[in-house]
């Protein structure tokens, strides 16, 4: 998405194997998804950027999600999303007949640049889907955190020497 202050606000939807938290297999699979956006992020113009989806795992199960939250400077909403008006930290995203007790598998995962414009934050479990829980934030495009390089020209270093040195040259 195109924003007013000419950056690119990238959306990366994953859609992660499905169990991912016990089969390794399963996680590894999902971890090249993560690595392809790491490597599509290298080829895109910086700016804001988050990771949405059913990573059909925990945090831990994918090492490229635990690199890019540890490493990258990328923050994991729902995990501090009392921060953004959620009542509960890590609140459960997912009921199936197969787990005894809900499950988070459903993750918004925004970048240093992403995180200053998310005002709101909540877990909709009343949606009318049968097993997922809807994700919801709230941004503000006008927090983004705007870089601005200018160019100085140095002075002339002939008119430097010139000014300290006394008499003729």
């Amino acid at each position: 998405l195109g924003l007013a202050s000419g950056k690119l606000l990238s959306i990366f939807v994953i859609y992660g194997w499905t169990g991912g938290t016990k089969n390794k297999r399963q996680a590894a699979k999902t971890n090249k998804l993560f690595k392809a956006v790491t490597c599509e992020r290298k080829c895109q113009p910086m700016g804001p950027s988050c990771i949405v989806g059913d990573f059909n795992a925990d945090v831990v199960a994918i090492k490229e999600l635990e690199r890019l939250l540890a490493e990258d400077m990328w923050t994991d909403v729902g995990h501090i999303a009392e921060k953004f008006g959620a009542g509960v930290n890590d609140e459960y995203t997912c009921t199936t007949a197969n787990c005894k007790r809900p499950t988070r598998r459903d993750y918004i995962i925004a970048n240093h640049e992403m995180l200053p414009m998310i005002k709101a934050f909540r877990v909709i479990h009343k949606n009318n889907l049968p097993t997922h829980s809807t994700l919801q934030i709230e941004i503000d495009p006008d927090e983004i955190e705007q870089e601005i390089s200018r160019v100085k020209i140095p002075s002339s270093i002939y008119d430097l020497l010139r000014s300290r040195i006394q008499g003729p040259i």
